[in-house]
Order: structure tokens, then C-alpha cells, then sequence
């Protein structure tokens, strides 16, 4: 069975971030005007246990599903294996 990973792509700009392992904790925020951008936080402070990643991105969050590639080349997107995660915008 092959090693399956999960690819973020923020779909306005098509930024790709990961591929994550199974079980990667992430927050997406989607933030209109500011570069896509990953943080980790973990280790950073005691309340960020629950969250491994925060990720920015300028439109909606896509999900892929992938397969690494032998010898660290990459990875194979798995076709059909993918859906949109759309992102409610802030309250005013």
C-alpha cells in the first residue's frame, strides 16, 4: 500500500504547502491581501499544543492526496483525490 500524504493548496493562489503525514494538525485562515504562509507551532507556547501548523492563504483551502516519489522527487498527485474546504469569511 502506498505511503499516502495530504497536500494543502490555497486555491487562489495555488500555493502548495506539505506534503503533511497522517494526523498533522493545521489551521487554515484565509487571509485576503497577505502572501500565502506556513508557521509551525509547535513548541512555540503551551497553547498551541493542539495545532502543529497555521497556514495563511488568499482564497479557500484544497485538499490532494499524494504519494512521495522514490528517491525524495517529489510526489504523484492521486487523480480524483481532492476536494475544496471552503473558508467562511472573518465576522464584522
Amino acid at each position: 500500500m502506498p505511503d499516502y500524504k495530504i497536500l494543502v493548496v490555497d486555491c487562489e493562489s495555488a500555493e502548495e504547502f506539505g506534503p503533511f503525514e497522517d494526523g498533522t494538525r493545521i489551521k487554515y485562515t484565509e487571509a485576503n491581501g497577505a502572501n500565502p504562509s506556513i508557521k509551525s507551532m509547535t513548541g512555540e507556547n503551551s497553547k498551541a499544543d493542539a495545532v502543529d501548523f497555521h497556514i495563511k492563504g488568499k482564497g479557500d483551502m484544497c485538499l490532494k492526496l499524494v504519494i512521495p516519489n522514490d528517491g525524495n522527487n517529489g510526489y504523484t498527485v492521486v487523480d480524483g483525490c481532492g476536494c475544496c474546504c471552503p473558508v467562511p469569511p472573518p465576522p464584522k
